[in-house]
């Protein structure tokens, strides 16, 4: 009876229970962490003054699908701006201006105080342009464009078969043109020499040379402009590299050309610390990934059109490095071709590495007859 009596009592009491819980709705809560937010900022810079570019709305543009953009406009007084609230992800980082064209490229917001690399800008116009930013914790990197010296399709004829590969011409070493800066057989455009003499004058020059010096912008630009062609060239019929054309856009489209020349892009690492005296340990790579080191950032446009982004393999020592190469062409209505070839090679060591682009070799026409 007692076993019985205690087994009822227990019915009894599940049975009350559930006709109490089933006159009152019970809600659970769990405590949600607020999403992680950052404020990014950064500087809109004129790649062709080295000024502060105001007035231009930045945008970040989140690359997974259903993320948030975001936009700011840069301030008039150093071309500074920040976001606010920003998820923590992947975006392109751009720019838009009325009759400027701007650097595009990817960044990852992953701090919530976060400094977004230099994005340049400059008025538009139909000529090859290379700019080149880097870390603004370093001073000065310098940029240097060397050119043949004469017109090589009127000279000895092309010594190469392959149309990427025309650099071997020329009298020129196979291990490629290293920007000295005495007088021989190649020119040399670079700080010292931003608007050369003769030939050149009209056709590439530096627009702008920054060192690091009070009241330049940190972390660049330095950017080399070809304007057109180094010679009042015109098609002859000789010299003739004959193209079959294919889709692929490293290669001429068909026809028949004349090899022009080439030019060669470098980089040195010059400075660290604003000074008239290079500093051998600034690199612009190296093996730590921090000290004295660069990091920089090279932007090929024509027109309006960004062609490639190049940028140097990191942890390894790097000092001086050609980024690439260009062969100019001129088909049989006079009309300009430019061949950009990727060609990371470090100095002294004369070592091949492999840099990082978003584009391999290609072709573009160019806007001058």
């Amino acid at each position: 009876m007692i076993r019985r009596s205690f087994i009822g009592s227990v019915l009894a009491l599940g049975i009350l229970a559930l006709v109490v819980l089933g006159a009152c709705t019970i809600t659970v809560t769990k405590d949600v962490p607020t999403p992680v937010t950052a404020t990014p900022t950064g500087y809109v810079i004129d790649a062709k003054l080295g000024a502060a570019l105001g007035g231009a709305t930045v945008s970040l543009t989140h690359l997974d699908t259903g993320g948030t953009d975001y936009t700011a406009t840069s301030s008039t007084a150093d071309g500074s701006y920040s976001f606010s609230n920003v998820t923590l992800g992947n975006y392109t980082l751009s720019a838009t201006l009325s009759g400027y064209t701007f650097t595009t490229q990817t960044v990852q917001i992953s701090g919530t105080d976060q400094q977004l690399p230099n994005t340049g800008g400059f008025l538009t116009v139909d000529s090859l342009t290379v700019v080149v930013f880097w870390d603004r914790s370093f001073a000065d990197v310098d940029s240097y464009l060397t050119a043949p010296s004469s017109d090589c399709g009127t000279s000895t004829g092309l010594l190469a078969s392959d149309g990427s590969d025309f650099y071997t011409a020329q009298n020129t070493p196979p291990d490629g043109f290293f920007p000295s800066t005495t007088v021989g057989v190649r020119t040399t455009v670079f700080y010292n020499n931003k608007i050369p003499a003769g030939f050149l004058s009209n056709s590439i020059f530096l627009d702008v040379d920054n060192r690091g010096a009070p009241g330049q912008t940190l972390g660049g630009p330095e950017t080399l402009t070809i304007n057109l062609f180094p010679w009042n060239h015109t098609y002859t019929g000789a010299n003739i590299y004959k193209s079959t054309g294919t889709s692929d856009p490293s290669v001429l489209p068909a026809g028949s050309y004349e090899w022009v020349g080439v030019l060669e892009y470098y980089l040195d690492a010059f400075n660290s610390v604003y000074s008239t005296t290079a500093d051998s340990t600034s690199m612009l790579a190296s093996v730590n990934g921090v000290t004295n080191t660069a990091n920089p950032v090279v932007y090929v446009f024509y027109g309006t059109s960004q062609l490639a982004r190049y940028t140097l393999p990191q942890f390894t020592n790097i000092k001086t490095a050609s980024i690439l190469r260009v062969n100019m062409f001129m088909d049989s209505t006079s009309g300009e071709w430019f061949q950009v070839i990727p060609d990371t090679k470090v100095y002294a060591s004369n070592a091949s590495v492999k840099g990082t682009s978003d584009r391999g070799i290609f072709v573009v026409r160019g806007g001058h007859k």
